[in-house]
């Protein structure tokens, strides 16, 4: 089962009704290690769906070293929910 912040970044986005559904890896938990993760990104601004909270792009990728892997408009991210029978992903198509 896929972790939460996948599904909850592509609801926030739908609700949003513009943005982009992030898929990459950040540095957090306790001991600090590299985790898959998925966030919303607009404008300037990402939105945790962990934290639940707005940051400024520039302060959430320092902070939590980012690195975004795959990008996806909310029409993207609809589709491949609908073909991969996940929302939010992570996508099985997408898998290298």
């Amino acid at each position: 089962m896929p972790a939460q912040c996948y599904y909850d970044a592509w609801m926030y986005l739908v609700r949003q009704g513009y943005g982009e559904l992030v898929h990459g890896t950040i540095v957090g938990g306790y001991p600090k290690r590299v985790i898959k993760h998925a966030w919303a990104e607009y404008e300037d601004k990402v939105w945790d769906p962990q934290l639940c909270e707005e940051f400024d792009k520039d302060f959430y990728y320092e902070t939590f070293q980012g690195k975004p892997m795959r990008r996806y408009s909310i029409e993207e991210a609809i589709v491949k929910s609908l073909r991969n029978k996940v929302y939010g992903g992570p996508f099985e198509d997408d898998e290298d």
